[in-house]
């Protein structure tokens, strides 16, 4: 396994965002999702981030990148067709222990963005490790077709019953069983 998988939390946390692109637009769509709270460096940015500018979701930070703007950050991602700034963008971020994803350059990216099949609070994610990420996409649309998109409310309902069902199976195995005759049955079809 050539990388760690996990989830981040970064509900509230500054996630800086170099480049005011289409990608970026895309990379910002995904960090809002997960609640982040976008700084953005652009000398200029498309539609649909000066609309959620507009709106209050990002802030445009400046127009030109320097190495400080990571002092806030927790995550940063570099989306801009300029390898040289996506390199110093990099360098900087490694020098700050920053994880730092440079779109669509493995080498420079400290952490990839996997494909994602959304299910929410479920989430699958499926990465090739950024060397075949044409096969993770075709890999997620065919998990997709397989799940239900139920799955997300029959998740939500589990953690809300969890503390009820522990207590009332306080044993691993027989909580297990329990779980196990539950998602067979046909409690998931509801």
């Amino acid at each position: 396994m050539d990388l760690y998988p996990l989830f981040a939390d970064l509900k509230g946390r500054a996630v800086l965002v170099i480049g005011g692109g289409a990608v970026a637009e895309r990379k910002i769509a995904m960090l809002l999702r997960a609640g982040a709270r976008i700084e953005v460096v652009a000398t200029r940015l498309s539609e649909g981030l000066q609309a959620l500018r507009r709106a209050g979701q990002l802030v445009h930070r400046a127009l030109v990148f320097t190495p400080a703007q990571l002092d806030s950050a927790w995550l940063a991602v570099a989306a801009t067709d300029d390898s040289a700034l996506n390199q110093r963008v990099a360098a900087a971020a490694a020098a700050r222990r920053i994880w730092v994803n440079v779109v669509d350059d493995v080498a420079l990216s400290s952490f990839q963005v996997p494909a994602i099949v959304d299910r929410s609070p479920l989430v699958i994610a499926v990465s090739s490790g950024g060397s075949a990420p044409m096969l993770a996409r075709r890999v997620r649309e065919r998990i997709e077709r397989l799940l239900a998109p139920s799955l997300g409310t029959l998740a939500g309902l589990l953690d809300r019953w969890r503390a009820r069902i522990r207590a009332a199976r306080p044993q691993v195995d027989a909580r297990r069983d329990w779980y196990d005759a539950l998602l067979e049955g046909k409690v998931p079809a509801l």
